[in-house]
């Protein structure tokens, strides 16, 4: 208030130009996407940043995130065949 009286402006945090996104997910998914982030060097203090995690996996193109899923898919075969 004593600011405005006195026609200083103030200086705040700059914009980051980021939104909030928010998602029903599984209960252990946040700890998951944190590790996950950690690993793959997207880190904010001593926690994966999972922000820019989601961030990185949103520029993937269609095509890569097919190969994602088909790799994803051939290791969960060779792990049922390991099982058998």
């Amino acid at each position: 208030m004593v600011d405005e009286i006195l026609g200083r402006k103030l200086m705040g945090r700059p914009k980051l130009n980021r939104t909030v996104l928010r998602a029903r997910v599984a209960s252990d998914t946040p700890e998951k996407l944190k590790k996950l982030a950690l690993e793959l060097g997207f880190q904010y203090g001593a926690d994966g940043n999972t922000g820019k995690l989601l961030d990185a996996i949103a520029q993937l193109e269609v095509s890569q995130l097919q190969q994602l899923q088909n790799n994803q898919k051939s290791d969960h075969s060779i792990k049922q065949e390991t099982i058998k």
